[in-house]
């Protein structure tokens, strides 16, 4: 089951990717936030998740559905940003 959410999000991906190098050079600049969130989930997610419960859900996500935009706008509605995760990971370095 990992192996293909893992499989999914890689494909879907690489198809984001290819839209985004079609584009010009400020487009893809205003991506770059967009297109590391998505790499990171695209690379590491499925194989970094063991809560079935989580699993069982990704692997049943409707096919007519981009998963790693439904993962990606959750990130982006989450109430902690990447500066709170680089904030408790300087927290932990200076303990």
């Amino acid at each position: 089951m990992k192996e293909r959410i893992q499989e999914r999000l890689e494909n879907e991906f690489n198809i984001y990717k290819e839209q985004v190098l079609a584009s010009d050079k400020q487009s893809v600049f205003d991506k770059s936030y967009e297109t590391a969130i998505k790499q990171e989930i695209s690379l590491f997610f499925a194989e970094c998740t063991e809560n079935g419960m989580i699993l069982e859900f990704l692997d049943k996500f409707p096919a007519a559905e981009i998963l790693l935009d439904y993962l990606y706008d959750l990130w982006m509605d989450a109430d902690s940003g990447i500066g709170n995760e680089i904030f408790d990971t300087l927290e932990m370095e200076l303990q």
